[in-house]
C-alpha cells in the first residue's frame, strides 16, 4: 500500500512540473518577520525496524522485536472537551488504522483499532462532547469505507457482521459506503447536537456528503447521502475544509481535480436545505488541491489553500460587499497545510516547507496572524529541526486556545505532534 500511493504522489509532482511553464505573472511575496515558535514536539509512535527500545507510547525502554512501519500517513487529530488529544492516522506499511490518545501523566495510549488486510486510508477523527472519539476510515481490500465509534464491549453485539475481521472489540463499526478509493480527503465531525457528519471523494469524480443521526451509544444507524458537487475529482493527497457555523450552515473547500489542473471551490448547505450551493473560487495553477476554512466573527468563509504548480500558499477571504473574493499570497515552497481560526479571529498556519525535491531542508513553519492584525500582520515561526519532513499535517486548538498540530515525519517514519505553550 505504501508503495503504490508514493508513485501516485511522484505522478502529481511531475505533471505539477509540466504544466508549470511560462510566467508565473504572480505578486511577489513579502519577507515576513520571524521569532520563535515556543512549544512541546513530541513523539507518539514510530517505525523500529531494528527492534530494542520502543520509540512509542510514553517513551519508555520496553524491549519490542523489529517493526517496520510508516505510522501517520493521513495523520489527522481532534481535542476532546477535557483537553485530551485524539489522534488517527494509517500505518501506511502494514495496513493498519491506529488511534491514540494523550494520558494525563503523559505519553499516549495507543490502539490498532482495524488491522486486517490494507486497511485504514484516509482516516478522519472527530471527538464528541463526552469524549469519545470517532472515525472514518477506508478499507482497501474490500473497497469499503468504515466509520467507527468506541462505545465499549458491553454496548456490542458479539455477533454484528459489519465488524472487520480484526477489528477492537470496544469499537463499533459500520459500512457507510463502497466502491474504488471511495473515502479520498475523509473529513468527519461530530456536532453538538449528537449527529455525525462526513465529507469524502469517490473515484467517480463526486464530493458526497453523510448524516448520522443521534443515538445512543452501540446503536447502529442509517447514514442520510447528498451529492456535494457532480464533478468533483479528488486524489488520495487532496485535503479539504470541512464546519458547520454558529448558525447551522454547513461549509466546505473543496478542489476538483482534473490531472491537469484543479479549481478551487466552496460550497455551503443551509439549516433544512436539501441541496448544496457551490461556486468555483480561482482556477489556474492547481490551486485548491490542499485547503482549510474557518469563518471569521462576521460568519464570511476564510480559506487558506495551497496551489501545486508553485506551491503558494494564499489565503482567500470575501471581498466587501460579499462579492467576489480577495486572494493574500503568503508564502511559497509549502508542501502541506492545516488552517485554524481562534474565536477571537486569529489565524494559524502551519506547514511543511520544502524548498528543494529531498527533505534536508524540509522543516515544518507555522505563519501566525493576531486578531484584528490586518493583511500586514501575519509572523513566521519555525519550530522542529531541519529534516523533519511533515508530509501529512493536521492541527486544532485546545479548549483553552492553545494551537495543536500532528504530522508525519518521514525522518523516523512516524507520528509527532507539537503542542504550544501557555502563556
Amino acid at each position: 500500500m505504501r508503495d503504490a500511493y508514493r508513485s501516485k504522489a511522484l505522478v502529481l509532482g511531475l505533471l505539477a512540473g509540466l504544466i508549470g511553464g511560462g510566467c508565473s505573472c504572480e505578486p511577489d511575496l513579502k519577507p515576513w518577520p520571524e521569532a520563535e515558535a515556543k512549544g512541546t514536539l513530541s513523539l507518539v509512535e514510530a517505525a523500529n525496524p531494528e527492534g530494542g527500545a520502543a520509540p512509542t507510547a510514553d517513551g519508555s525502554d520496553l524491549t519490542v522485536p523489529p517493526r517496520e512501519g510508516d505510522l501517520g500517513w493521513w495523520v489527522d487529530l481532534a481535542a476532546a472537551p477535557d483537553g485530551t488529544l485524539h489522534l488517527a492516522y494509517t500505518d501506511a506499511f502494514n495496513g493498519e488504522l491506529h488511534h491514540a490518545q494523550a494520558k494525563k501523566e503523559g505519553g499516549w495510549e495507543i490502539t490498532v483499532v482495524d488491522a486486517y488486510g490494507a486497511v485504514g486510508k484516509y482516516p478522519s477523527i472527530a471527538v464528541d462532547g463526552s469524549g469519545r472519539p470517532h472515525l472514518l476510515y477506508y478499507n482497501q481490500d474490500k473497497s469499503r469505507l468504515y466509520y467507527a465509534t468506541r462505545v465499549g464491549a458491553e454496548k456490542i453485539d458479539s455477533d454484528d457482521r459489519r465488524r472487520p475481521f480484526q477489528g477492537h472489540p470496544d469499537w463499533l463499526f459500520e459500512v457507510v459506503d463502497d466502491g474504488e478509493e471511495v473515502g479520498m480527503a475523509s473529513q468527519l465531525r461530530a456536532l453538538p447536537d449528537g449527529t455525525v457528519h462526513a465529507l469524502y471523494y469517490t473515484a467517480k469524480e463526486k464530493l458526497i456528503h453523510l448524516a448520522r443521526p443521534a443515538g445512543a451509544p452501540g446503536e447502529h444507524q442509517h447514514w442520510k447521502r447528498r451529492t456535494v458537487d457532480e464533478k468533483a475529482g479528488g486524489s488520495h493527497s487532496i485535503e479539504v475544509g470541512f464546519l458547520q457555523g454558529p448558525d447551522g450552515t454547513l461549509h466546505a473547500s473543496y478542489a476538483n481535480w482534473t490531472v491537469f489542473d484543479s479549481q478551487l471551490r466552496y460550497a455551503t448547505l443551509a439549516p433544512g436545505a436539501e441541496a448544496w450551493q457551490s461556486e468555483t473560487l480561482v482556477t489556474p495553477a492547481n490551486a485548491g488541491w490542499k485547503s482549510g476554512l474557518v469563518l471569521d466573527a462576521k460568519g464570511h468563509p476564510q480559506i487558506a489553500y495551497l496551489t501545486l504548480r508553485n506551491r503558494r500558499l494564499i489565503l482567500a477571504t470575501r471581498a466587501e460587499g460579499g462579492e467576489g473574493w480577495k486572494h493574500q499570497h503568503l508564502v511559497g515552497s509549502a508542501n502541506t497545510m492545516a488552517l485554524v481560526g481562534t474565536a477571537k479571529g486569529a489565524l494559524h498556519l502551519p506547514h511543511e516547507h520544502l524548498p528543494g525535491v529531498g527533505m534536508a531542508d524540509a522543516r515544518l513553519r507555522l505563519l501566525t496572524r493576531p486578531a484584528g492584525a490586518g493583511d500586514e500582520g501575519w509572523t513566521l515561526r519555525n519550530f522542529g529541526t531541519r529534516g523533519a519532513m511533515a508530509s501529512y499535517l493536521a492541527a486544532t486548538l485546545l479548549p483553552d486556545g492553545r494551537l495543536a498540530v500532528a504530522f508525519y515525519d518521514g525522518g523516523v517514519r512516524g507520528v509527532k505532534v507539537w503542542t504550544e505553550d501557555a502563556n
